[in-house]
């Protein structure tokens, strides 16, 4: 009865063999080319149009991204209280990683005015962008943890 069983068992596990070796493997798929946003996607700073010069458009973006962290800051303090002690060390090490995708990402981008004087505008306008939608994600995170409060 053993000795049965044993070679049911062989037979199935070679059958299965046999069977996924003349399956049709395909590829994996290369994933798309990544792209940067335009301005218009990225919601470029609110300079007023009287902005004209390097340093002018360096004060309002510098003005607009102390703006952001400070609603980040306000967003983050009302959101923490609602997370456990996982939750937490997991925002935590989230919101690392998203800095370091921040400034990968805004060093990509400047790259199109490198040694140009608008170098560090673009890559602030590019930190105001990515905060302006980190600050909705917080906000978004925040609005779902608090539905059942």
């Amino acid at each position: 009865m053993a000795r049965r069983t044993l070679l049911a068992v062989a037979v199935l596990a070679l059958a299965g063999c046999v069977a996924a070796a003349t399956k049709h493997v395909s590829a994996p798929a290369a994933p798309p080319m990544p792209h940067l946003p335009t301005k218009a996607d990225r919601g470029e700073p609110r300079c007023p149009p009287h902005a004209r010069t390097t340093v002018d458009f360096g004060a309002c973006i510098g003005k607009e991204l102390l703006g952001l962290d400070a609603q980040f800051d306000t967003a983050v303090a009302a959101f923490w209280p609602k997370l456990d002690a996982t939750g937490k060390a997991d925002f935590s090490r989230g919101q690392r990683s998203w800095s370091r995708y921040e400034h990968a990402e805004c060093d990509a981008y400047e790259r199109e005015y490198l040694g140009g004087t608008e170098m560090g505008i673009e890559h602030a306008a590019c930190d105001v962008a990515l905060t302006r939608a980190r600050v909705v994600d917080i906000k978004g995170m925040l609005a779902l943890y608090s539905q059942g409060v």
